[in-house]
């Protein structure tokens, strides 16, 4: 995992193609979904790893909002921080790029964001899959592939959540 900055988060997306924060933006990727998390948080991390199976390369975790510094909360995204010798506060590096072979690791950060209702994006090049974290509450998905778009929908199945909007 490397640790990047607000500018490296631009120009990692940038470079990747990908769609920055794009509930909102006006010109979001083709396919969009909304749905509840899985309840438990092992389904949980067995989603955020069944939806990376689902894509490849690295990724990018990009953590937008967390409320507070609680130590409990910081405790554990400082612990998997310094375990890449990052030493910035989250506020200073709130991207987590990670390698291919680093999913735990990234199953881990998201899983982490969404146990503490922070909010978090889990960006893939080329617009192939982004899924967003909305408080531990609500993952956005969007993505132009129209296979991974019908991925999502059948894990958002198999997990039995429930769909809230889909375009």
């Amino acid at each position: 995992m490397k640790c990047l900055t607000q500018l490296e988060i631009a120009f990692w997306l940038d470079a990747h193609c990908v769609t920055p924060e794009p509930y909102g933006h006006q010109r979001p990727p083709a396919h969009y979904l909304q749905f509840k998390h899985p309840v438990q948080p092992v389904a949980n991390s067995e989603f955020i790893r069944q939806f990376l199976n689902a894509t490849s390369g690295e990724v990018l975790i990009h953590i937008t909002d967390w409320p507070a510094y609680k130590p409990d909360e910081m405790a554990v995204a400082n612990a998997l921080r310094r375990q890449c010798n990052e030493t910035r506060n989250l506020i200073d590096a709130a991207g987590h790029l990670f390698a291919p072979n680093e999913s735990e690791l990234a199953i881990a950060m998201f899983g982490h964001t969404g146990n503490y209702e922070w909010n978090a994006y889990l960006y893939t090049p080329n617009d192939m899959a982004t899924l967003y974290n909305w408080e531990g509450e609500l993952y956005d998905c969007w993505t132009n592939d129209p296979a991974m778009h019908l991925a999502v929908e059948t894990l958002v199945d198999n997990f039995g959540v429930t769909l809230e909007n889909a375009g």
